[in-house]
């Protein structure tokens, strides 16, 4: 400010800060996959309590769903379980946010395509819409869109 007679401009005050950031941050430390997932495999030992690396798999292979694998009850019991996480965060919710999760809830579960799981998820959205509450009957809802 001294030398220049006046206060720089914001967007001078930006490129400096990045600029005094940029050198004075030190070198990236560059380390190979194998120490890495050994240093994860040693955190998450002394998260557990135990080594993660004596864990087996029940099954050789996982087993994969199709979406008709899955029968309608269970479907209806996943909607209601992903309505009442949603209802848990929040007050009032969208489609989006039943998709979001019913696509975290059946993370565990694998499938034999992206198609099925996306059927699934879908489906599950759809049980969890019957088990909710609407504060907007549908034909509004539609007209407000178009």
């Amino acid at each position: 400010m001294t030398s220049h007679g006046h206060r720089p401009k914001p967007v001078t005050i930006t490129k400096l800060r990045a600029q005094a950031t940029l050198a004075t941050r030190p070198a990236k430390q560059m380390h190979s996959l194998a120490n890495l997932t050994a240093a994860w495999r040693e955190g998450a030992a002394h998260v557990l309590g135990h080594d993660i690396s004596t864990l087996t798999v029940a099954a050789s292979s996982p087993v994969l769903l199709r979406a008709e694998d899955l029968p309608r009850d269970a479907l209806d019991t996943l909607g209601v379980s992903v309505m009442t996480a949603v209802s848990e965060k929040r007050t009032t919710w969208r489609h989006w946010n039943l998709t979001a999760e019913a696509a975290r809830q059946t993370m565990p579960y694998r499938f034999t395509s992206a198609s099925d799981r996306e059927a699934v998820v879908g489906l599950i959205v759809d049980a969890a819409e019957r088990a909710s509450l609407r504060l907007t009957p549908p034909e509004l809802a539609r007209q407000a869109t178009d």
